[in-house]
């Protein structure tokens, strides 16, 4: 599928980092005006029902994460986002489920509103939310997960939670390649 191929190419374009990262957001969130109801990104297309499934090692255990684009959606700040539900399991078992909320601007921007988070242990008890954090709430604020038109050099702030979600991107390339495994 071209959006399978698409999304593992996502992988291969971003690292994570810290350094020339530009501002996201104000304290007081973007502006629920400049938001369009889909999130139809080229880069990064969220169609509910949609699953994307990826395969590697974490922790020297196989890993596989279900990616799926819910129908439900979740007004954050004023902002109508699209949940999309992520279960990464490790050596075949559920480890860790995530509900994360994004939403797309008018200019075609896909940003990053929150996640609950719950990593699990082996009889399938929540252990930690930790990492879990929503746009407004504790000073948290959305970051650009994905830009509308991707150049090399571009990095944004993707959330921010002070001491628990504080991811960033760098673009290294837009003519990575991938293979993706049918």
């Amino acid at each position: 599928m071209a959006l399978r191929g698409t999304m593992i190419v996502l992988g291969v374009l971003f690292v994570l980092g810290t350094s020339g990262i530009a501002a996201s957001a104000p304290d007081s969130g973007p502006d629920p005006g400049n938001f369009v109801s889909r999130v139809d990104n080229p880069w990064f297309p969220l169609v509910p029902g949609t699953t994307f499934v990826y395969r590697g090692v974490k922790d020297g255990k196989s890993a596989r994460d279900v990616f799926t684009v819910a129908h439900a959606t979740k007004t954050i700040q004023g902002v109508r986002c699209t949940a999309v539900q992520d279960r990464l399991y490790l050596a075949g078992r559920l480890e860790e489920r995530t509900t994360d909320w994004y939403a797309q601007d008018l200019r075609g921007n896909v940003w990053y509103f929150g996640e609950s988070t719950a990593e699990l242990d082996r009889s399938g008890r929540v252990t930690s939310t930790e990492g879990s954090w929503q746009a407004g709430r504790d000073g948290a604020q959305a970051g650009i997960y994905m830009t509308a038109r991707p150049t090399v050099g571009q990095s944004r702030r993707q959330e921010y939670y002070k001491g628990h979600a504080e991811d960033h991107f760098s673009i290294l390339s837009l003519r990575a390649r991938s293979r993706c495994l049918s």
